[in-house]
């Protein structure tokens, strides 16, 4: 039986309303109301499926009653029909619409018209109200469906946990492939970026005379740009555990790299002080390794002030040390005597050695280090202090929990770690020893419970000149060039007018396209017109390897160069069986693009 409730303020109305009603509408119910607050009241308690409502009535008029009802929830779905006894304007009428009114009437009242339009509400409010049970009914089946999977997601992890264990080497190397996949995708995009400044500043650096300001200018970009192509470099060595050069590197160009990446990552309630010597000598070592071993450092301070904060220092600095003073400290002072605790580790170096090699890194160690007694029992590896002479020595301290006495002498150990799940992998320190100990360096730590950690890391200092530059190598190295035809494709427009521009100034005639579609329409048209191809290899529509693909169906003997920034993405083995000749890695310098191009197209 649907219910109708008329609010108006006057009885003889009402009445009439009704009366109306039950004759145009047998089966209903008609409830009444004398005032709009009454309404309000009777609309929350009945629950009707139409209300009828006088506009003009002392206190609250029907404009505010229409719009409580419809800002309320119980009552907000109710079809509103506004009643009036004057002709309403069209400033009324769009009130009464803003206030949330469905319909208009003037009284007096023509009796079909208004059965038409009451039968109409109550249809309309029949297929909302069916409209809403059925959304109930599909969001109840959505909460069972969704609480069945979460009880099965907490079922499948229940069973990952249990394997967690014997599974956590295989779910670093996989941790870490995703690290090189991020790696490889913003070095991409970086290499894009990089590439016109190094290409064009190249160039500009043959055009410009050596004695000129304009060339001292653009060798710092060059050279800058440089050294932004080796940290490129250095990032996807890192993600890729891959082969490690040692080179006389500058600690504190890196530790500035490390400083900014630190200061980008770690909350501002953690201070970070440094005090970095500039002239602090080279040392003989890996660039990505030092970074490494500085994130490591810095990762473990911060891990230890995140909870309460605290400061974090940095400190770089040249020091004289003497075999002395290192064999001093080789010396463990009792656990009972002090809570400081000093540890220059000796540690069996069979234990972590391996874990600076990529190809060790999933192979599993059985050794352990020796419980602190006195002096800690020594290998022949690492019972020999360093030698005497100048030293490097990285400080990383913080003003965190520090470390238990009780697990000291366990903190080089492979996989041991007092983090909570997920904030480490027990490799760290053990990666950082094994390290420094290929350098011939030291690495001491000092901790207080509940006032802080502080590691020193000493690598010796090389007694060389001044390592020659890329712009020193750039000058006395001759380029090859030829008058062949080259298809040039890249998707970036600056990365084509600096490859063109190369390739050109080699002697190259270069038809470029911005897109690998668009290069596939070109060679399609002329395959003899083109002795090579030079493509990107990420790119939309068709990457470089499934471009070469095409062009290689249509002219087999055409050669193929993929250039990339993201090399993980080629398959070696795949793209060499599709008959691609070569590849370079973004940005390139001019020399590599002349090399490998004349390279390429000499074996043809």
């Amino acid at each position: 039986m649907p219910v109708i409730l008329a609010i108006d303020d006057r009885q003889d109305n009402l009445l009439s309303l009704a009366a109306l009603l039950k004759s145009s509408i047998p089966d209903c119910r008609v409830v009444t109301a004398l005032s709009g607050r009454e309404g309000i009241e009777k609309a929350s308690d009945e629950k009707p499926d139409t209300i009828l409502l006088d506009i003009h009535m002392p206190g609250m008029d029907g404009f505010e009653v229409c719009q409580i009802l419809k800002s309320h929830p119980d009552t907000k779905h109710i079809p509103v029909v506004m009643l009036t006894a004057i002709s309403t304007d069209l400033e009324s009428r769009i009130k009464g619409l803003q206030m949330g009114a469905d319909a208009f009437f003037t009284k007096p009242i023509e009796r079909l018209e208004l059965a038409a339009q009451v039968k109409a509400m109550l249809r309309i409010k029949y297929a909302e109200d069916l409209l809403r049970r059925e959304s109930a009914l599909l969001e109840q089946q959505v909460a069972e469906r969704t609480a069945e999977l979460v009880r099965q997601k907490n079922q499948l992890i229940a069973e990952i946990e249990e394997r967690k264990r014997m599974e956590a080497r295989l779910h670093q190397a996989q941790k870490m492939e995703s690290i090189g996949s991020l790696a490889g995708g913003i070095a991409h995009d970086f290499n894009n970026i990089l590439f016109p400044i190094l290409g064009m500043s190249e160039m500009l650096l043959e055009d410009l005379p050596q004695e000129s300001p304009e060339y001292l200018k653009v060798e710092q970009i060059y050279s800058a740009a440089g050294r932004a192509r080796e940290l490129v470099m250095q990032i996807l060595s890192f993600s890729r555990q891959g082969e490690y050069k040692k080179l006389p590197v500058r600690i504190q160009q890196i530790l500035k790299e490390v400083l900014k990446l630190a200061h980008s990552t770690i909350p501002s309630n953690i201070e970070i002080s440094q005090n970095i010597q500039n002239e602090c000598g080279k040392v003989m070592a890996d660039p990505t390794q030092i970074h490494q071993i500085a994130m490591n450092l810095i990762t473990n301070a911060y891990h230890a002030v995140q909870d309460n904060g605290g400061r974090i220092s940095v400190e770089l600095r040249e020091r004289v040390m003497t075999s002395e003073e290192f064999a001093d400290s080789f010396m463990l002072p009792s656990f009972m005597a002090s809570n400081t605790i000093s540890l220059t580790t000796k540690a069996s170096l069979s234990m972590v050695s391996s874990l600076t090699s990529p190809s060790s890194m999933s192979s599993s160690s059985t050794s352990s280090t020796p419980k602190a007694s006195g002096t800690m029992p020594s290998t022949p590896a690492a019972s020999v202090p360093a030698a005497s002479g100048k030293y490097a020595m990285l400080t990383v301290s913080d003003t965190g929990c520090g470390i238990a006495p009780d697990v000291m002498d366990k903190i080089f150990e492979p996989y041991f770690t007092t983090k909570e799940q997920g904030k480490g992998t027990g490799l760290g320190l053990a990666v950082v020893y094994g390290i420094v100990k290929q350098y011939s360096g030291e690495i001491r730590i000092s901790s207080e419970l509940g006032k802080g950690t502080r590691v020193d890391v000493f690598f010796p200092i090389m007694d060389m000149g001044e390592s020659p530059d890329m712009t020193e190598a750039l000058k006395e190295l001759p380029f090859k060039t030829g008058a062949e035809k080259i298809l040039l494709v890249d998707d970036e427009a600056s990365v084509i007018r600096v490859e063109t521009a190369m390739l050109e100034r080699l002697g190259y005639k270069v038809t470029s396209c911005l897109s690998s579609f668009e290069a596939l329409d070109t060679f399609r048209s002329n395959p003899d017109a083109f002795d090579l191809v030079l493509t990107d290899m990420t790119m939309p529509g068709l990457t470089g390897d499934q471009l070469a693909s095409e062009l290689i169906s249509i002219k087999p003997s055409i050669p193929v160069i993929i250039c990339t920034g993201f090399s993980e993405k080629v398959d070696a083995k795949a793209v060499d069986a599709m008959g691609i000749k070569g590849f370079l890695k973004k940005p390139v310098i001019m020399a590599d693009l002349a090399q490998k191009v004349r390279d390429v197209l000499d074996e043809e």
